[in-house]
Parts: C-alpha cells; structure tokens; sequence
C-alpha cells in the first residue's frame, strides 16, 4: 500500500476525514498532519518550526503527496515545493472529485 501525504487547509478540519476515507479507498495509506498540529498554537514561532519539521518528516517517507481543494494555503505551497524537491509525484484532487 503507498504511502499518501494529504495536503489541504488546515481551516478545513471537516473535510480531512472525508480526504482521508477517499485516500483509503483508493488504496492508499494516508498520512495526515492535520491530526496533530491543532495541538500547537500556529502564532508561535517555536510551535509553527516544530509542526515544519514534523509535516517534512512525515513526507520524506511517503510514496505521494495529494493535495485536495482549489485553495493553497502559504504552508501547502511550502510543502508542495519541498514535496516537488524530492521528488515525489503530486496530484491535485478537486473537491468535485471527492465522492464517498
């Protein structure tokens, strides 16, 4: 089973367990930060480095990054960037493409 990097806003919190169903069902293990970076506060510099380095860990062991809506936010433009550095292949999945 790859190893998939859900890439989406963070403000989207109701859609990350819809992304991360459809990942499964396509049969990829998904790999989400979402999951733990609402415990660190994104106005602290030390919090927003801590989640940095834990999201770009995550990503160097995945197959592929999947970056879902029509928005990117600063922080999915960086990772995306990283993503495209080492290389892994990305696809953008639409919300339209979303169906559970």
């Amino acid at each position: 089973m790859k190893r998939v990097f859900l890439c989406a806003p963070l403000y989207q919190s109701s859609g990350i367990e819809k992304y991360t169903e459809y990942l499964l069902r396509c049969g990829a293990a998904p790999v989400a930060p979402h999951f733990f970076v609402p415990c660190l506060d994104r106005r602290n510099p030390d919090d927003v480095e801590l989640a940095w380095r834990a999201e770009t860990s995550l990503l160097w062991m995945c197959d592929e990054m999947w970056v879902f809506g029509d928005e990117l936010t600063s922080n999915m433009k960086k990772l995306i960037a990283f993503a495209e550095n080492l290389p892994i292949p990305i696809q953008y999945i639409s919300l339209e493409e979303v169906r559970i």
